[in-house]
């Protein structure tokens, strides 16, 4: 199944990881990280709940190309992370 936002953003995002956590998901795709969430250190907190799921949840980053279960996109949140934190 899909599981759509029609551009209404962080609006269902409660949704969207309840039922990641009910299995139901396991891949999301969005635009960017900022769809997420616009604080980075949010968006960083929700991939490593998701991917420390029993059924680990990918996030799939169009903009940036980057898939959250692969380990370069692990090494580039941490840099991002550290960047934004210092901004």
């Amino acid at each position: 199944g899909y599981y759509f936002d029609e551009g209404e953003s962080t609006n269902n995002l409660e949704r969207l990881i309840e039922l990641c956590k009910a299995g139901e998901i396991d891949l999301v795709m969005t635009e960017s990280m900022t769809c997420l969430d616009r604080n980075l250190s949010v968006v960083v907190s929700i991939i490593d709940e998701m991917t420390a799921l029993p059924k680990p949840v990918g996030i799939y980053f169009r903009e940036l190309s980057l898939y959250t279960l692969d380990s370069f996109c692990q090494y580039t949140l941490k840099v991002l992370s550290t960047i934004a934190q210092n901004e």
